[in-house]
């Protein structure tokens, strides 16, 4: 078997999630690609997850963090989602997102005792 061909090196451009995003799934458009969508949300996250590590102190830093965290909800990881949204709510950077998050911990929270309420019936 052949190896993959690993590409090296950065992006010479750092990307907003939604243009990252937007680039990525037009690999994707093709109809046939329609019922994998989570699979895609998830390939995607990962990917998200390896830019950011490449730009950890970038000016977009801490948008896309906040959008992997969003990624990670919409995924269903309600633990990570939650993870990854605390920072937010607790205030480390500041007012920024900080009542989004707070709504979103609630929200997860809420579905997480739905979820678990049902599964105990």
């Amino acid at each position: 078997m052949t190896e993959p061909d690993v590409r090296k090196g950065m992006p010479a451009v750092k990307l907003a999630r939604e243009e990252f995003e937007k680039r990525y799934r037009s690999r994707f458009a093709d109809p046939v690609f329609g019922p994998l969508q989570k699979e895609l949300d998830a390939i995607i996250a990962a990917a998200w997850d390896a830019y950011l590590a490449s730009y950890p102190a970038g000016v977009f830093a801490p948008e896309a963090a906040y959008n992997r965290a969003l990624c990670l909800a919409r995924l269903g990881k309600t633990a990570k989602a939650t993870a990854a949204l605390r920072p937010f709510a607790r205030g480390r950077f500041g007012a920024y997102r900080r009542d989004e998050a707070a709504l979103l911990l609630d929200w997860l929270a809420s579905r997480a005792a739905a979820t678990a309420t049902t599964t105990a019936r």
